[in-house]
């Protein structure tokens, strides 16, 4: 009985936490760097500045990022400590989250500098907010995937107690023994659900590089080119030592109030 009772607060805990980081990150993108940015690139002097571009290359990405490998860390967790039953919650969380970046920016956009016709929006805004959401539900469905074949790679041919299955089978996860030790699953999981967002990032400038830029003339393109590229590696890096980190620090988080508790 005690045992689920510090379950159930784990839970709401996770729960309150998960909404704030959604809601805080929707309100950065939409509401502080939506304005700015439109503010900027309106304005002749500031269209071609260092400013603009640091914006554009580094802040949105890091923004955007932010929002998945947090969003991740708390889903893979999770899902291996209290099971796919109780991931509704944060499922429905992640997908609002998504759709109100999408949204509130284009109504925020749209506040500060003009509305669109309907065929304009109907036509083009509303099908590429659309497949941008269907993209990160698609991503989140490649984590939940891989979170379900590591959750079977630590428990085949184990057994857990009854009603402490979650706790037990965490347990036999962290923490981590070596970064880059891919033989331990959690290891896996987190260096792979990091590649994901990463990857799509990648195949997306790429697609963009071909078919509308088109390849550089000049050496310093071809440095910028390289750099972008490079950059787009190193978010999946950093996104695994990311989501390794919130990981264990969710673990250790839970053991310090598991103590407190049964004090």
């Amino acid at each position: 009985m005690q045992n689920l009772l510090f379950d159930e607060l784990c839970l709401k805990r996770a729960k309150k936490n998960f909404l704030t980081f959604a809601i805080a990150c929707v309100a950065v993108l939409s509401l502080i760097y939506t304005p700015i940015y439109l503010l900027l690139s309106s304005n002749v002097l500031w269209r071609n500045s260092v400013l603009l571009f640091l914006l554009t290359e580094l802040v949105d990405p890091l923004i955007d990022f932010s929002f998945y490998w947090g969003s991740f860390a708390f889903l893979i967790y999770i899902y291996l400590r209290f099971g796919k039953k109780q991931i509704k919650d944060f499922l429905i969380v992640y997908a609002s989250g998504v759709a109100a970046r999408y949204f509130i920016t284009l109504f925020v956009g749209y506040l500060l500098m003009s509305f669109p016709k309907w065929k304009v929006f109907l036509g083009e805004e509303l099908p590429s907010a659309l497949f941008s959401i269907a993209m990160d539900a698609l991503q989140m469905l490649g984590v939940l995937l891989l979170t379900e074949l590591c959750r079977r790679s630590v428990t085949a041919g184990k057994t857990y107690t009854k009603g402490r299955e979650g706790e037990e089978l965490i347990a036999d996860c962290l923490p981590v023994e070596g970064l880059f030790n891919l033989k331990q699953p959690i290891v896996k999981l987190c260096f792979l659900a990091a590649l994901i967002p990463a990857c799509i990032k990648l195949l997306s400038r790429l697609y963009y590089d071909i078919f509308f830029w088109g390849l550089p003339t000049e050496a310093a393109e071809w440095l910028l080119l390289v750099t972008y590229y490079i950059g787009d590696i190193a978010t999946w890096l950093i996104g695994y030592f990311v989501l390794l980190y919130l990981v264990q620090a969710f673990y250790t988080k839970e053991v310090q109030k598991r103590i407190e508790f049964e004090s």
